[in-house]
């Protein structure tokens, strides 16, 4: 029986049957974290654009002093998901510049309804 042979593709480069050496894996660099960050983790967020998000809602309460803001009602208002309006309003509670009434509502920090 006569000995088959593959047709070589031209664009196709061979590859050696068996390697004489192993293939080694490379190494990578450690990663160092970026100067205020947590190694691995890359900032994503505007920080400009939340400190001027936090000065409207602080203008918006200074303005109004009797304003109670529920969660959707906050979100709504200043155009924000669920998951931000949680944290900036959390953010604010934390700088005592408002606090959350017996509703769960958000006030300004000191304004008794």
């Amino acid at each position: 029986m006569p000995e088959m042979t593959r047709k070589r593709d031209p664009l196709r480069p061979e590859l050696p049957e068996r390697m004489a050496v192993p293939a080694s894996v490379g190494t990578l660099p450690p990663r160092v974290p970026s100067e205020g960050h947590d190694a691995g983790h890359r900032e994503r967020r505007n920080l400009g654009s939340r400190a001027e998000l936090l000065r409207r809602i602080e203008a918006e309460y200074r303005d109004m002093p009797g304003l109670r803001l529920t969660l959707p009602q906050a979100q709504r208002l200043f155009g924000l998901r669920a998951d931000i309006a949680v944290r900036v309003l959390t953010s604010l509670v934390d700088q005592a510049l408002l606090r959350r009434d017996s509703t769960g509502a958000y006030v300004l920090n000191g304004h008794r309804p």
